[in-house]
């Protein structure tokens, strides 16, 4: 029973690090020992069906209550508390950055960085264009972008480094996401496609994606670390720029500098 209690305490907490923007679930899953037996749970889903199940169901309960309770807290936090929330997350970012640069040794593999970091910063920007706050209208094409927002929502949940809510925040996504989940039980009542299409992309994205991580980290791993520093390191530079003109004093650059140092430790503390 305590075990039980202890997976979905970490589920939660998994859950509030997921809805952040700039934070990445999946490395705090690998911060409390649990991403290597959930990606093996998922991808072998069908091998000791049983076990699975439980540590999943109790994994994700825990990610599901934090999701539905705590995402009007964040939107409050935004909305009334914009530079110092969005720079405690850069320096939760942030906090995360030295260990992945022990994934893989840079001295000999430099170059191979460098291009994908430039890859991966030029992919970004490209993202970042799209600043438009997204409205859904039920045509076909709105059901189809939530199935899109699955797939990336999940790929990013499998995959350490990545922050899905970073990249809503791009696409300008984020805000209709968080009141999803918000009002997810209202909407399982009113418009239940909504729910359903979001939840099927999740569904069909953690599968293949957890098959995939599964392959390439056994084959790749450095490889695939290089790849996910380069998304962090260019993620965070565009966030800081992004955010830096509304620095209108000294104060709020002081104060920002401040969060930023305090999410670093919180980061450095949670490994």
């Amino acid at each position: 029973m305590k075990n039980d209690i202890l997976l979905i305490i970490k589920g939660f907490f998994i859950g509030i690090a997921k809805i952040l923007p700039g934070v990445s679930g999946s490395l705090l899953a690998i911060s409390f020992g649990v991403y290597e037996k959930a990606i093996e749970a998922i991808s072998c889903f069908f091998k000791g069906i049983k076990n699975h199940i439980f540590f999943l169901g109790k994994l994700g309960c825990g990610i599901l209550l934090a999701i539905v309770l705590c995402s009007n807290f964040v939107l409050y936090m935004l909305d009334h508390f914009y530079l110092p929330t969005i720079f405690l997350f850069v320096g939760l970012i942030s906090g995360g950055i030295p260990s992945l640069f022990q994934k893989f040794d840079l001295h000999q593999k430099r170059n191979k960085f460098i291009l994908f970091f430039i890859f991966l910063f030029v992919f970004i920007s490209f993202l970042a264009l799209k600043l438009d706050t997204y409205e859904f209208h039920g045509k076909v094409l709105d059901y189809l972008y939530l199935f899109f927002l699955g797939l990336i929502d999940a790929f990013t949940m499998i995959v350490p480094g990545l922050s899905g809510t970073l990249i809503f925040l791009m696409l300008g996504s984020y805000s209709f996401l968080m009141h999803l989940f918000s009002d997810a039980f209202f909407l399982l009542f009113h418009n239940p496609f909504i729910i359903l299409f979001f939840c099927l992309g999740i569904f069909v994205g953690i599968f293949f994606t957890a098959k995939m991580m599964t392959f390439l980290l056994k084959n790749y791993s450095s490889f695939i670390y290089t790849i996910i520093t380069g998304f962090m390191i260019s993620s965070l530079f565009l966030l800081i720029v992004q955010n830096i003109k509304f620095m209108t004093n000294i104060v709020s650059f002081i104060s920002c500098f401040i969060y930023s140092f305090l999410g670093y430790f919180i980061a450095r503390k949670m490994e």
